[in-house]
């Protein structure tokens, strides 16, 4: 994406170095809809007719927030989902940074502009950086009678659920945004190393039989969603939230730091969950203490602690006792400095031995 920097300052933010944004189903044309379906919290047609930028609350001194964009939509239809309410507020991360013309993109995320038109697949909304299923993939746009997604591509669905895609077109809707009412982006498709850039075409000159009209897309997802979703999928839809643009928040960044579970778990015994956590509990005390220095012992019995156990030579093998034997006594540590207490006496006596002998030969010899 290249942008017009005498339009407006970028902060391009990577999905990788912040995480968050839901890419567990990212549909592609040429693919089936249903896991999309199956995934989303909720799904809906409607039209954007508010936008506007807040910042999550600052997690430190120097920290002023992360910026957000809350788009509202105006319900049209719901096609999945229980939600009785007349418009919903989406929170993406992302947005103005200020009141100059500084704004942050997050990529592979949607940019709306007022008078957007689209089916929506939400998933996790003020919950993930972007509340949508597989991110930009879980928007189709309604853009003069054709829907397309957000690269511009013709989109066709059949009944069975499987996604074609067409030509790309040549749309303004899709190529430039207007952020905050003044400043405005230019997107351009640049080709990689080895790739060549989609031809596009304009909307005028598709013929009929390249495309779905939103009617048509629309009564298409319907029927998949009917015929290709159980009825649990359907009542078990959970609660979706409306975010409020006046109530504070944190950023959903916070959330994407903490590491899932391993899913793989769930499938082992309790038994070894808990040796599993008790190595790991282990190994991370064991890898503190390797790190430590030396350290003064409090205790009168053991003055000073000059090695670290875990670096001394392990210990012989344990030997086990067959019943009714008298059971170890137990090593109390007293007895480790005794060997260097008689080697201290004994170098001391010989000291002093030597002392006297030299002492009287010397006075004999006066």
């Amino acid at each position: 994406m290249n942008i017009n920097r005498a339009t407006v300052k970028v902060a391009l933010i990577s999905c990788v170095l912040f995480g968050g944004v839901n890419t567990v189903s990212a549909d592609t044309p040429n693919s089936n809809i249903t896991n999309s379906l199956k995934m989303a919290d909720l799904v809906f047609k409607g039209t954007v007719f508010n936008i506007e930028y807040r910042r999550s609350l600052p997690q430190g001194k120097t920290d002023e927030g992360s910026p957000y964009t809350f788009v509202t939509y105006e319900i049209e239809e719901v096609l999945k989902g229980n939600y009785t309410q007349r418009s919903i507020t989406l929170r993406f991360l992302g947005g103005l940074l200020g009141k100059g013309d500084e704004f942050a993109l997050v990529s592979h995320q949607p940019l709306f502009d007022i008078g957007d038109q689209d089916i929506l697949l939400v998933k996790g909304n003020t919950r993930q950086s972007c509340p949508l299923v597989g991110c930009s993939h879980g928007r189709f746009r309604m853009i003069g009678g054709v829907m397309v997604n957000e690269e511009g591509m013709v989109l066709n669905i059949d009944s069975e659920g499987n996604l074609a895609g067409g030509h790309h077109l040549d749309l303004d809707e899709v190529n430039s945004h207007r952020m905050s009412g003044t400043i405005k982006l230019q997107r351009t498709v640049v080709a990689g190393p080895g790739e060549q850039s989609p031809a596009t075409i304009g909307l005028t000159d598709l013929e009929p039989g390249q495309y779905q009209d939103p009617d048509t897309f629309t009564s298409s997802l319907e029927q998949t969603i009917q015929q290709q979703l159980t009825r649990e999928d359907l009542d078990n839809s959970p609660k979706v939230i409306s975010a409020d643009i006046d109530q504070p928040f944190e950023s959903s960044l916070q959330l994407a730091a903490q590491p899932p579970e391993d899913p793989w778990q769930q499938n082992v015994p309790p038994s070894r969950q808990q040796q599993m956590h008790e190595e790991k509990r282990e190994a991370a005390e064991n890898s503190a203490l390797r790190n430590q220095p030396p350290s003064l012992s409090t205790n009168p019995d053991h003055p000073v602690q000059h090695k670290n156990p875990l670096l001394e030579e392990p210990a012989p093998p344990r030997r086990e006792r067959g019943p009714g034997a008298e059971p170890s006594p137990p090593n109390t540590g007293h007895d480790t400095g005794l060997p260097m207490i008689r080697y201290l006496a004994g170098l001391g006596l010989l000291l002093l031995a030597g002392y006297l002998f030299f002492r009287r030969r010397k006075s004999r010899s006066c």
